[in-house]
Order: C-alpha cells, then structure tokens, then sequence
C-alpha cells in the first residue's frame, strides 16, 4: 500500500470545493490502482480552513522506483489543484524541502524574486537552509 497526505488551506468559499475537486480527479486519474481518499478538515478561522486529504493507493505498483514515482504523481495532481482553485499549500512541518519544488506555482515569479531577495540580505552567502522553499 502507499499512502500520503496533501495539507492545504483556502477561504470557506473555496474550501470545499478543491477537497471535491481533489477527489474526483484522483479517483478518474487513478482508479486502476484502487485508489481511496479521506478528508480531515480543522484549524478553522474567520475567513477559512485547512484540509488533509488522505490517499490510499491499495494496488500499487510492485516496482519499488514506479510506486514512488505514483505517490509524486498524485501528489503533483493534488498540490496542481490546490494551485488553480486558489488554494495554498500547505504542510504541517512547513514548505521545506518537500513542497519547495511547488513555491513558484503557489507564487508566481514576481513572489519567488521577492524571496530570493530576503533570503540575499539576511543570507549573503546562502548557507542557512539551504534548498528549502524552493530557493
């Protein structure tokens, strides 16, 4: 079995509807795999929530590189979701190394030159963290 979690935040008006939008295109694009879904929706504010769509593949791949290679697909097309009905992603370790490749989607260029230049006046030498929120 491979199993993951997309973690993603948005405004009530937009919430539910990539939660449903998550799980039918997973289903549609991944269902020859017996792929299963869950939802866990918390940390609610004035103006939204977040949601952790939990995925069970239950008939994988049985090479080892494939499986990896289906678990960074589906959630390639869940964080891709997030990203085009206004979401933003999310993840409760922060952007780290895992969704920094996903940075320049969330934000833009504009939003990645803004974050290289922080990151070049308060780490000229880009030691601290590197590789982290996709810089």
């Amino acid at each position: 079995m491979i199993f993951g979690t997309v973690d993603i935040s948005a405004t009530f008006d937009r919430l539910l509807k990539i939660y449903r939008t998550m799980k039918e295109e997973l289903y549609r694009k991944y269902h020859r795999y017996n792929i299963q879904t869950a939802g866990h929706f918390s940390h609610w504010s004035k103006s939204g929530g977040m949601v952790y769509l939990r995925f069970y593949i239950l008939d994988p791949p049985e090479d080892p590189e494939e499986a990896i290679k289906l678990h960074d697909e589906v959630f390639e097309t869940a964080i891709k979701i997030t990203a085009k009905l206004g979401g933003i992603i999310n993840d409760h370790h922060g952007i780290g190394l895992k969704l920094g490749r996903f940075m320049k989607l969330q934000y833009g260029e504009a939003g990645m030159g803004a974050l290289r230049r922080i990151k070049q006046a308060l780490d000229p030498n880009w030691i601290m963290n590197p590789g982290k929120l996709g810089l």
